[in-house]
């Protein structure tokens, strides 16, 4: 015996039954259904493709380091709790103007008890980490910068030990491209 299943009404359209929108293109089997619509959805979807290959390589472009002069302003939080041998300072912004070449993505020079510990550039983010030891405190600051064509923004954390206590702070950063390198 063969079950008969009755068609449920269209929910949009009460009266219609699936099937019967003549709007509708019907799916059935392949592409080869579609008619006259066969060449229009291949078209649409090759486009697509290509566009979708396209845009990866041009948002990478333009989110690279771009080579040059950048000036960076650093935003330091008001300083609330302290150790003893710390100043209390309100909050306060610093600038400083650098020089971002092929070979040295930091541009900034170190003090003798620094070192830089790693440097990782990805695309259009530059993540870098530097270690200073000045007895009796280790402090190490961790840099992550996103470059956005002739602006870049990002933060610097920064984590201080000393033998009784830590002191930790995040720094965020803004900067800009000046143009070319000075000539040397």
């Amino acid at each position: 015996m063969t079950e008969v299943k009755t068609r449920k009404p269209d929910a949009v359209h009460p009266g219609w039954l699936p099937g019967d929108n003549p709007r509708h293109v019907p799916l059935i089997g392949s592409s080869a259904d579609l008619g006259e619509h066969r060449t229009l959805a291949i078209r649409t979807i090759a486009v697509f493709i290509v566009l979708i290959g396209i845009m990866p390589c041009q948002a990478g472009a333009d989110d690279a380091i771009k080579i040059g002069k950048w000036e960076y302003s650093m935003t330091e939080p008001e300083i609330v709790q302290a150790p003893r041998s710390i100043h209390v300072f309100p909050k306060m912004t610093s600038m400083s103007t650098t020089c971002i070449t092929a070979t040295d993505p930091i541009g900034f020079p170190m003090a003798e008890s620094c070192r830089v510990d790693k440097i990782d550039v990805n695309g259009g983010v530059l993540r870098w980490s530097v270690i200073c030891t000045r007895p009796p405190a280790t402090t190490t600051l961790e840099w992550i910068e996103h470059y956005h064509g002739e602006t870049m923004d990002g933060e610097v954390n920064n984590r201080t030990t000393w033998p009784d206590h830590l002191y930790e702070k995040r720094n965020s950063l803004q900067g800009r491209y000046r143009g070319p390198c000075d000539a040397k």
